[in-house]
């Protein structure tokens, strides 16, 4: 069976190779939306999208807390929270050396932030 293509009929506001519907304004592709063929309007929606440079830090006022507890299976021993990194460390490798197989530690660093707009020129 032939396959019959239907070609629109030429329109004056139709270049040639345009893929808008036929017969209607060249200018217009808001004319295909679902509402306003029905005779409605769309819904007009804006955005402002706003951009601002940010920096965190340290604040200054605290000190860092390191932690530290064992990732053995039914082990609830942690470490004394801290300051000092290297104190931690020393704590879970104590921890470690008594202890045979607890060698896996979850640590952690808590510290409060601050975060500051810049200044954009």
């Amino acid at each position: 069976m032939p396959v019959v293509q239907h070609a629109h009929p030429p329109s004056p506001t139709r270049a040639a190779g345009d893929d808008r519907r036929p017969g209607w304004p060249a200018q217009s592709r808001l004319l295909a939306h679902p509402l306003r063929q029905r005779g409605r309007v769309a819904p007009v929606t804006r955005s402002v999208i706003r951009h601002a440079e940010h920096r965190i830090i340290r604040d200054p006022e605290c000190t860092p807390t390191v932690v530290a507890s064992c990732l053995y299976e039914g082990c609830g021993w942690a470490a004394v929270p801290g300051p000092d990194v290297a104190e931690v460390d020393r704590q879970c490798m104590t921890h470690t050396g008594l202890n045979a197989g607890h060698g896996r530690f979850l640590r952690g660093f808590e510290d409060i932030a601050l975060v500051h707009r810049v200044a954009t020129t």
